[in-house]
């Protein structure tokens, strides 16, 4: 009984976290989707191959004129002013910055490409082979796999198409890795929301 208490307790936590975040970048211009869920392998006795906390997209030119006719601010911390489409693959974790096995496991660069077409930003055949989608992928991969983090782990269609993608980690200030990964922090949004 205390263990489902316990866990119950744990979840709750989570999806208020994952709130926070998404009314974060809410607030910052991005349209969001929470608890994305990737497809099943190709037979359904595989199930569900994982989830991301959030996907979400901010478009170049975005601005919110607020009803006293001003704009809304928006946080340096997230955005990024390059013209191009900014697109996010969101992990929130607690106390640790770091992405779920199932985008770090050696096949994890797939599930990240399923994200990239799901924003919809590439043509279908940037997909295959040397395509700008697969390059983005497996450029992400390799960065969510390090060791450390200098920036937010992300990557760019470069001159081919304005398009960006990047991966943050939403986690505590104390949490394990922060010293050595770039992050954003949950006291950080909390306070920017508020």
């Amino acid at each position: 009984m205390a263990k489902n208490q316990a866990d119950r307790a744990r979840e709750c936590r989570a999806e208020v976290l994952e709130a926070l975040a998404e009314l974060y970048l809410r607030l910052n211009g991005y349209f969001c989707i929470r608890n994305y869920l990737y497809h099943r392998g190709k037979t359904a006795a595989e199930g569900l191959r994982t989830e991301s906390d959030l996907l979400a997209v901010r478009m170049p030119h975005q601005r919110e004129v607020l009803p006293d006719k001003t704009v809304q601010k928006n946080d340096e911390e997230v955005i990024r002013h390059d013209g191009r489409i900014d697109c996010l693959i969101v992990e929130v974790k607690e106390s640790v910055v770091e992405f779920n096995k199932s985008l770090t496991n050696e096949d994890g660069w797939k599930t990240i490409l399923c994200a990239i077409e799901m924003f919809g930003v590439l043509q279908p055949n940037d997909s295959s082979e040397g395509g700008p989608g697969l390059v983005l992928a497996r450029s992400l991969h390799k960065q969510i796999k390090g060791q450390s983090w200098q920036e937010i782990p992300g990557a760019d269609g470069g001159e081919a198409i304005a398009v960006s993608v990047r991966m943050p980690v939403f986690a505590r200030s104390s949490a394990k890795h922060s010293a050595k990964r770039k992050f954003i922090s949950l006291e950080h949004t909390l306070e920017f929301v508020h």
